[in-house]
């Protein structure tokens, strides 16, 4: 038994931690070299804006859409905070005087530095999420339309093993990795099944844990062959009563349809003897000879027709 009891002393601010993202080396010399390029591309557009005679607050704009570049085109948080770094130091070093140095002689300039940070940070983290929101929602909409890719596909299934397999052909498209769904329980793997029973497992080949995406996707999608299964076998055992009931059914009618036929002759065949019984003395021979033939031939055609009853029941 599982008790839940309220408690009023628990604190309630607990707030579960943010899962850490993980950054691939590769990814991330690819995300600095786009940086890197960007802030290039900038500051050639902005030694060319500074040429025809634009202001300085015309090239802070083209840092700051560099850095807003940077955020669309790569995938770490340390791509944009790098951008907005380099590009308040490419444009202190480059258009500000004194130039080609990193001193500053204007009062207003390191609060100009701050605000182009700021910004360029503002800017990197709203594009950031609306990414990362972005990704949420395909992942959602590519959930959805396998789920209800698969869905159609068992509802076309018409046994237990075909059903195994879409399973296993969905979950491998899903996963991209070798996996096999069997039926039966098997030890550490994941269960098709559903509150009363274990229908099948799928086994992983390589092992390896998955995604929280791909293990959420994974669960709806055992769920969906554990409904099937479930409805599979509860359309067979319908059947099964079905058949049984008409077995009953028919059997019933048989007994009904016989009866008459068992009874005539039994009355015949009594009600003969009964005569030969009380009054065989009174009959003459020729007379008691015929009752006695009808009387064996009532029994021989019951003989018959229990014979052929024993071989309708054993067909």
């Amino acid at each position: 038994d599982i008790h839940i009891i309220p408690d009023a002393s628990v604190d309630g601010s607990y707030k579960p931690k943010k899962a850490k993202r993980k950054v691939n080396l590769k990814t991330a010399c690819r995300d600095w070299a786009l940086t890197l390029g960007i802030l290039i591309l900038a500051t050639v557009l902005s030694f060319g804006f500074s040429r025809v005679g634009f202001t300085e607050a015309n090239i802070i704009a083209v840092y700051l859409l560099a850095a807003l570049l940077t955020s669309m085109v790569t995938s770490t948080r340390s791509s944009y905070i790098l951008s907005a770094i380099g590009g308040v130091l490419v444009f202190n070093f480059f258009f500000t005087t004194p130039m080609f140095s990193l001193r500053v002689h204007e009062h207003g300039a390191p609060l100009t530095f701050l605000i182009m940070i700021v910004a360029a940070l503002i800017v990197g983290t709203l594009t950031d999420r609306l990414k990362s929101q972005v990704k949420q929602s395909t992942q959602a909409a590519y959930r959805t339309n396998l789920l209800f890719e698969t869905n159609q596909m068992l509802q076309r299934t018409a046994s237990e093993e075909e059903i195994f397999r879409v399973a296993q052909n969905q979950l491998r498209k899903l996963l991209g990795r070798e996996l096999t769904v069997c039926p039966g329980e098997t030890e550490s793997a994941y269960l098709i099944k559903t509150a009363s029973r274990v229908y099948g497992s799928v086994v992983m080949e390589d092992g390896k844990p998955l995604e929280a995406f791909e293990h959420s996707v994974l669960q709806s999608m055992l769920g969906e062959c554990a409904l099937a299964l479930e409805n599979m076998r509860n359309a067979r055992e319908k059947e099964e009563a079905k058949l049984q009931a008409e077995q009953e059914k028919l059997r019933a009618n048989l007994l009904r349809a016989i009866s008459h036929d068992l009874r005539t002759p039994l009355t015949a065949i009594c009600g003969n003897a009964g005569i030969l019984l009380s009054d065989g003395e009174m009959l003459t021979a020729e007379s008691r000879m015929q009752m006695y033939r009808d009387i064996y031939d009532d029994s021989a055609w019951l003989h018959n027709l229990v014979e052929n009853l024993l071989a309708v029941t054993r067909i």
